[in-house]
């Protein structure tokens, strides 16, 4: 039978093997959330990325010059351009885009991206 001592030192040893093993999983833990936080604010979508998905999902290009600003069409229709909110947070870019035609119709779209993806959330509309 071991002395008291010896049990002791057991137990001191095989708490402290515990807490020494509690520390590694937290700092691998700690460690992965901090990765994939970087990995969120590095893909975030940037404007390019949005102005790209914009003419692929709605086929609105844009073009700018420097005597007429920002020249918008939508499938050989002009579009004017009336205003654009974009939102960068820490992993997210949350954009809202205003146009009007010729025949007077408004457009808005609404869009949020993370992982260089961008997702519509436009209501739809009838134009």
């Amino acid at each position: 039978m071991k002395q008291p001592s010896e049990r002791n030192a057991f137990m001191t040893t095989n708490a402290a093997r515990r807490r020494t093993n509690l520390n590694k999983k937290r700092r691998v833990i700690l460690f992965a959330v901090i990765f994939i936080l970087i990995t969120l604010f590095a893909t975030r979508p940037t404007e390019a990325n949005y102005e790209s998905w914009l003419a692929k999902k709605h086929g609105i290009e844009c073009v700018y010059s420097p005597t007429d600003g920002r020249v918008c069409s939508k499938e050989d229709e002009a579009l004017d351009w009336r205003s654009r909110a974009m939102t960068h947070a820490f992993f997210h870019t949350a954009v809202r885009d205003r146009y009007s035609t010729e025949s007077g119709h408004e457009i808005e779209i609404k869009a949020v991206g993370f992982l260089k993806l961008v997702f519509d959330r436009t209501e739809s509309q009838a134009i």
